[in-house]
């Protein structure tokens, strides 16, 4: 089995909470689904450290059998809102902007993005082409001898629709081609004015503020009563 670099810790843990919660909820057992992994379950939950490319894919084969591949992409629903990725909203906003000039920065804006997820997973290279208005070819490739895994391009998928969604971007499609030794997603969305999509976008952030404001708000009253 290829398995890349055995020593250098390629991929993040930031995933495996969603995972093993998942796995759990299947009734897996823990000891399955750790079977030949040489860390610790409360390693593998602290979203600071980082493992092996090859422990995260033995992971995944320990727990293949029990998920369909839309379980996958659903996990990267699950993972987008754990892990609250504000620098992909942003990316997606300016990304699937129709503005000129959004437009233009998309090859450094692409750049920009790769340089945030490098850090996470550092044995993939990545390039894109523009197809037409509004629809670009993303491929994603592992680098060589390294194993592949078609689990992991689907939990992204799943994790890039639900930054759609939140960012609220129209008709955003991605279909995902798995290919040898990576996966290649075309990705449409629907034409929009720049200007409104800035206008929800700055809405969105204040319903946050907001959220945590009202948060702050009855957590001062909640003390005064008790005061």
């Amino acid at each position: 089995m290829i398995k890349g670099n055995k020593t250098d810790k390629e991929a993040t843990c930031k995933a495996f909470p969603v995972i093993i919660e998942a796995a759990k909820d299947k009734n897996i057992e823990i000891s399955k689904i750790l079977e030949g992994i040489p860390y610790e379950l409360s390693y593998l939950y602290n979203k600071h450290e980082r493992v092996e490319w090859w422990v995260w894919c033995k992971i995944i084969a320990n727990i293949r059998s029990y998920f369909t591949l839309s379980d996958f992409e659903q996990m990267g629903k699950e993972l987008q809102k754990e892990i609250h990725y504000i620098e992909g909203y942003i990316f997606a906003f300016m990304f699937f902007s129709s503005n000129k000039i959004a437009r233009i920065m998309r090859g450094p804006l692409f750049k920009a993005e790769s340089a945030i997820l490098e850090p996470m997973f550092s044995c993939f290279d990545k390039n894109f082409e523009v197809i037409e208005k509004n629809k670009v070819e993303v491929r994603i490739y592992l680098k060589p001898d390294y194993q592949h895994c078609p689990e992991w391009f689907y939990m992204s998928k799943g994790l890039w629709e639900q930054i759609g969604n939140r960012a609220r971007i129209k008709g955003l499609k991605i279909d995902l081609s798995i290919v040898p030794n990576g996966g290649v997603y075309l990705v449409s969305w629907n034409e929009e004015r720049f200007f409104t999509g800035f206008y929800k976008w700055i809405h969105w952030l204040f319903n946050i503020r907001k959220a945590f404001v009202d948060l702050t708000e009855s957590h001062d009253e909640l003390l005064n009563n008790y005061n």
